[in-house]
């Protein structure tokens, strides 16, 4: 069995601000363990999306995009807001250990979520294998 981990997003920030997240880990967690941190932006008409790699396009979010969206999450490459450097995991068991992301910084008011992906790095190949993300 993999273990958990949620969030405990800040709840309120100011435009310009560094926003966190705290990613709360239960479970046995494999040496070579990191977390990552993304944060995507509730779409907004208006708002340019995102490409496949991460960078802004000329597209924008259209309103009858954003009304299908019917107020529920999103979180996809086209409303990336930011992501982390990787932070080490204490390997072992866990009983809702902390970790607290770096900090990103924000351009726009709006509702932001958090994501965080527990990943594993074999320290022979570097190769990364994904353990467990959040929706």
């Amino acid at each position: 069995m993999h273990p958990e981990v949620r969030t405990e997003a800040q709840p309120q920030a100011t435009v310009g601000d560094t926003i966190t997240d705290v990613a709360i880990v239960d479970g046995s967690v494999p040496a070579g363990s990191e977390l990552t941190f993304e944060v995507f932006k509730s779409p907004v008409a208006g708002d340019l999306k995102h490409d496949q790699n991460g960078e802004l396009t000329d597209t924008a979010w259209t309103q009858a995009e954003v009304d299908a969206l019917n107020g529920e999450a999103v979180c996809t490459m086209e409303n990336l807001a930011g992501r982390t450097e990787p932070i080490a995991v204490t390997a072992g068991p866990h009983s809702g250990e902390r970790y607290t992301s770096p900090g990103v910084q924000v351009d726009r008011a709006g509702t932001y979520w958090w994501i965080e992906s527990l990943l594993h790095r074999d320290p022979e190949s570097g190769a990364e294998t994904l353990i467990i993300s959040g929706t």
